[in-house]
C-alpha cells in the first residue's frame, strides 16, 4: 500500500492540478494513520473493492457476488473507505454507514486516524484513473471535509 502511494500522489496531482494542494495536505495524514496501522495486528481478508448493487445477483435459490476484477487481500477498512467515499454525498447513508462501522470496528485502536489513512489512499487511488469531471469532486470532497476538521466526521 505505501510503496506506490508517492507515485499515485504525483499522478493524481498531475491529472488534477486544481486539487493538488488538497492531495498534498492529505499525505502526512495518510502516513500517520499508516504508522498506527502497522503497529497493530493486521487481519487481511479477500475484499471485492468494487461492490455495488449491479455486482450482486439475487434469486430465490441463491445469492452471488460477481466481478472480482479488483479483488485483493487487504484490511476490511479498505472496503469501508471506498464505500464511504463513493456514497459520501448521501448524508443519510453516510451517517447510518458510519454508525454501523463504528459498532463493528470499535475494537481498533486509533480507528479514526487509521480510517482517515484508508480514505486518503482510496481517494487518491480513484483520482489516478481517468475520472469523469463530474466524479472528481466526489473523491476530493471527503478529503476537504476530513482535513478541515481536527476530528473526523464519520
Amino acid at each position: 500500500m505505501a510503496t506506490l502511494f508517492p507515485l499515485m500522489c504525483i499522478v493524481a496531482c498531475l491529472l488534477h492540478q486544481r486539487h493538488s494542494i488538497i492531495i498534498m495536505k492529505s499525505i502526512p495524514r495518510f502516513y500517520k494513520g499508516l504508522t498506527l496501522f502497522s503497529m497493530q495486528k493486521q487481519q487481511l481478508i479477500l475484499i471485492h473493492r468494487g461492490l455495488h448493487l449491479e455486482n450482486i445477483i439475487h434469486s430465490k435459490d441463491y445469492d452471488a457476488i460477481i466481478d472480482f476484477g479488483e479483488a485483493a487481500f487487504a484490511h476490511p477498512l479498505v472496503t469501508f473507505a471506498r464505500t464511504y467515499i463513493i456514497h459520501y454525498e448521501d448524508i443519510k447513508f453516510r451517517n447510518v454507514f458510519a454508525q454501523k462501522m463504528r459498532e463493528k470496528i470499535s475494537q481498533v485502536d486509533n480507528f479514526e486516524n487509521i480510517f482517515f489513512a484508508f480514505v486518503v489512499y482510496t481517494a487518491i487511488h480513484l483520482l489516478t484513473a481517468h475520472v469523469p469531471s463530474a466524479r472528481i469532486l466526489r473523491y476530493i470532497r471527503p478529503l476537504c471535509d476530513l482535513l478541515a476538521n481536527s476530528r473526523m466526521v464519520i
